[in-house]
């Protein structure tokens, strides 16, 4: 048992990584791509007039909301980020508390209680700083309709 903790925690870590890494660049390649249609189709308008009467047809209103998406995606993956700090802290710390509870397991369970509460705080850390960065440059505030 001794032997087998450590390495289900840093496969476990590193498979973890690896899904941050991915999820990440693929949320950043979907965000370029649709920065990339709305700035063509802005392109698209000669004049602030034609531009104007584009919003008001159900496609521009369609394209005006889709500009508050990030809004709604700033809060949500900070709110991610703070269920994922919290589920991670919880686990460290229950996996610390069990390491002297249970028999010959002391080393794995506080590596792997150790390795979860550094996760779990970094998540918390990350997600606080996310917050007042996002509400610093405005992308927390209600959009006004």
């Amino acid at each position: 048992m001794n032997e087998l903790v450590p390495i289900v925690g840093f496969f476990g870590s590193i498979s973890f990584m690896v899904w941050v890494v991915f999820t990440s660049l693929r949320r950043w390649r979907t965000a370029q791509a649709q920065a990339q249609v709305q700035m063509r189709l802005l392109d698209r308008f000669g004049s602030s007039p034609e531009l104007l009467a584009y919003m008001q047809t159900s496609e521009g209103k369609r394209f005006l909301e889709s500009a508050f998406i990030e809004h709604r995606s700033a809060f949500s993956r900070i709110l991610t980020g703070l269920q994922c700090g919290i589920v991670f802290t919880i686990v460290g710390v229950a996996m610390l508390f069990l390491r002297n509870r249970i028999w010959d397991s002391a080393e794995g369970f506080l590596f792997l209680g150790t390795l979860l509460l550094a996760i779990g705080v970094g998540c918390l850390a990350a997600a606080g700083s996310a917050y007042l960065f996002s509400r610093s440059q405005g992308l927390l505030e209600q959009p006004s309709h």
